[in-house]
């Protein structure tokens, strides 16, 4: 009963540094969507410092895409711990998540595409392939 009530322990721990983590790569995320419209609307205004503008941003755009990919590496290691564990030593709650997801998410779409990929990657890497594509169309 001890040695379960650890493992019970221990995945809530996982799971709470999951729903962190995925916080801070949400705010994060919302960060960089604000910089990167400040951006547009300041390359839109000064067009004599349009080339810096463009390079300081795709600086920041490959580092945040780079950044973001190794938080969500890092939210994926933590889940791949949770679905190691064994179903019976999960928290009632968790196994109810897991049902969930199993049942709802994965009965309705062939890959499962949540939302924190889209957070982690789609996001940054839509970002710096527009700013790229600004630059080869006005070009």
């Amino acid at each position: 009963m001890n040695n379960h009530q650890n493992k019970s322990d221990e995945v809530k721990d996982i799971r709470n540094r999951m729903k962190y983590e995925d916080g801070l790569l949400n705010t994060r995320t919302t960060l960089v969507l604000t910089f990167n419209g400040l951006m547009a609307i300041a390359a839109g205004v000064a067009e004599s410092f349009l080339f810096w503008i463009v390079i300081v941003i795709l600086i920041f755009d490959v580092f945040w895409f780079i950044c973001s990919i190794e938080a969500y590496l890092f939210i994926k290691r933590l889940e791949n711990i949770l679905e190691m564990t064994p179903r019976e030593q999960l928290p009632r709650e968790e196994q109810e998540h897991i049902d969930f997801v199993n049942n709802f998410i994965l009965t309705r779409m062939e890959i499962r595409f949540g939302p924190t990929v889209v957070i982690g990657i789609v996001m940054p890497l839509l970002l710096l392939l527009g700013w790229i594509g600004g630059i080869i169309w006005s070009t």
